[in-house]
């Protein structure tokens, strides 16, 4: 089962958004299409075989997050990804499904820019997870169902994690390079410290991804998430 986020502002207003705003970014996205196929090739060889081992995995967290408490297993978000376009993202539900109602103040994304210097992606204790739902973010489990979107083709393996809608206005214009490429389910950002990143610090991590951006560093990076997921580094 499946349940869908869509209460923010509509795929229009972001997608225009940041296609204005890239008007005044560099295109970083300089990679030719030989490394865009050899990208694509390693995302299925991997995503395919991945998504195939782990499925018992995935009908088993889905058993557990049903039993422990009322909603759909699976979570469905709009995140923006290359050139604007919205992605219909999936992972495992690891907030009430009355999260909303509960914390209002919670999904109101009013920041300040002093605030948005020290914010962090995840904050420690969340009153919104579940006792499954707090385990899942802990050990990165939450995760599994992106490589539904690898398969699928509108994400990679490697690459910017799509962001929230509500977030984008927050950028800044050179920082929107990060939209010139096909998101990913890791990046950088997550071999390079994750949640001990703050919020601009991820964003950093992911502009100089595209800035680098070549299939030998895309392996690298899977290496490194490897093992810092084995580690929970960073994680909260």
């Amino acid at each position: 089962a499946e349940v869908d986020d869509d209460h923010t502002c509509g795929y229009g207003s972001v997608a225009d958004l940041v296609a204005n705003r890239l008007e005044l970014t560099p295109d970083a996205a300089g990679r030719g299409p030989l490394y865009r196929f050899a990208k694509r090739c390693m995302d299925l060889f991997i995503g395919v075989p991945a998504l195939i081992l782990i499925a018992p995995v995935i009908a088993l967290i889905s058993l557990m997050i049903r039993l422990d408490s009322p909603g759909a297993a699976i979570f469905r978000q709009y995140r923006v990804g290359q050139n604007g376009e919205l992605i219909r993202f999936y992972k495992f539900r690891t907030m009430y499904v009355d999260a909303m109602e509960r914390f209002p103040e919670l999904y109101e994304y009013k920041y300040t820019a002093d605030q948005l210097e020290k914010m962090y992606y995840k904050g420690g204790v969340d009153a919104r997870n579940t006792r499954v739902g707090a385990w899942l973010r802990k050990t990165t489990l939450d995760e599994l169902p992106n490589l539904i979107n690898v398969v699928r083709g509108n994400v990679s393996l490697v690459g910017p994690r799509p962001e929230l809608k509500e977030m984008v206005r927050y950028y800044r214009p050179v920082e929107l390079s990060k939209f010139t490429v096909k998101s990913g389910i890791t990046g950088l950002a997550q071999c390079t410290g994750r949640n001990n990143l703050t919020i601009r610090q991820q964003i950093a991590a992911d502009v100089h991804y595209v800035e680098h951006q070549k299939l030998r560093l895309d392996v690298k990076i899977l290496f490194l998430t490897a093992w810092s997921v084995v580690r929970s580094e960073g994680a909260i």
